[in-house]
C-alpha cells in the first residue's frame, strides 16, 4: 500500500478507537451496508409467482427482472415483444408497462447504491480529516450540497426500496392486462420486508447518533447545525 493509503487506514482505525466518534462511523457506514445487503437480497432466490397454472420455480429478484425484460431461451421478454408488436396488439400496454417497470427499477437501484457508497465514504473522510485540508474542504462543500441535512442521507436507501416493489407491481400488471390472477409468493420472506427493516434501522441509527454528533466540536453538517462553542 502507498503511504497515503497507509495514512488513511491509520486515520480510520483512530476514528474507530474514538468512543465519541465510533457511533458516527457506524451511522455513516450504514448506507453502504444497506446497499450491499440490497444486492444480496436481490440475488437470493426468494420469489415465486402463482397463477392458474400453479407456482413457478423460486428465483431471485434479479432473475425475474432479467427474464421478463430480456427473455430466456426461446421465451421472449417485454423488450422483444415491444419491438415486434403491432399497434393493434392487445398486450401492447402490458409490454410497455413491464419495460418501464424494469428501467425504473434498474435506475433506482444503480443510483441509490452509488449514492449510498459515495455519501458513506465522503462522511467517513470528513470525520477523519475534519476539513483541515483543501481537499477536505472541497469534499465538505460538495457533501453538504448533496446531503443538505442529516435526514437526506436516508434518501439513497429509500431509493433502494423502489426496485423491491418490482415483483408486486409485476404481478399486478399481469393480473390487470390478462384474464387470470397472478400473485407473488415468498420463500422464506419477501425481500421488500427485509429492505424496509434495514431502512427503519437506519432511521433509528440516525436518531441515536444525532445527539452524539452535536456534542462534538466538528460536525459534518456544520453549515446547517449548531456546533458546540
Amino acid at each position: 500500500m502507498t503511504e497515503q493509503t497507509n495514512g488513511m487506514v491509520a486515520a480510520f482505525l483512530r476514528l474507530m478507537r474514538d468512543r465519541e466518534k465510533r457511533p458516527l462511523v457506524i451511522r455513516y457506514l450504514a448506507p453502504t451496508v444497506t446497499a450491499l445487503l440490497a444486492l444480496l437480497f436481490a440475488a437470493l432466490p426468494m420469489i415465486v409467482f402463482r397463477s392458474v397454472g400453479g407456482d413457478s420455480d423460486v428465483h431471485s429478484l434479479f432473475y425475474w427482472q432479467h427474464v421478463n425484460f430480456f427473455g430466456e431461451g426461446t421465451r421472449w421478454g417485454s423488450l422483444q415483444f415491444l419491438q415486434n408488436a403491432t399497434s393493434g396488439n392487445q398486450y401492447l400496454g402490458l409490454y410497455r408497462a413491464v419495460t418501464t417497470l424494469y428501467v425504473v427499477s434498474v435506475f433506482f437501484f444503480l443510483v441509490g447504491a452509488a449514492l449510498s457508497v459515495l455519501l458513506s465514504l465522503s462522511a467517513i473522510y470528513l470525520l477523519m480529516t475534519e476539513e483541515k485540508t483543501e481537499k477536505g474542504k472541497r469534499i465538505g462543500r460538495i457533501f453538504r450540497v448533496i446531503a443538505f441535512h442529516r435526514g437526506a442521507l436516508l434518501i439513497p436507501s429509500a431509493m433502494l426500496l423502489i426496485p423491491f416493489l418490482y415483483h408486486h407491481l409485476l404481478a399486478y400488471l399481469y393480473t390487470t392486462y390478462q384474464s387470470f390472477q397472478s400473485t407473488a409468493r415468498f420463500r422464506p420472506i419477501d425481500p421488500l420486508i427485509l429492505m424496509i427493516l434495514l431502512f427503519t434501522a437506519q432511521v433509528f441509527l440516525m436518531l441515536w447518533a444525532k445527539n452524539k454528533e452535536k456534542g462534538l466540536d466538528y460536525v459534518i453538517f456544520c453549515s446547517f447545525d449548531a456546533v458546540k462553542e
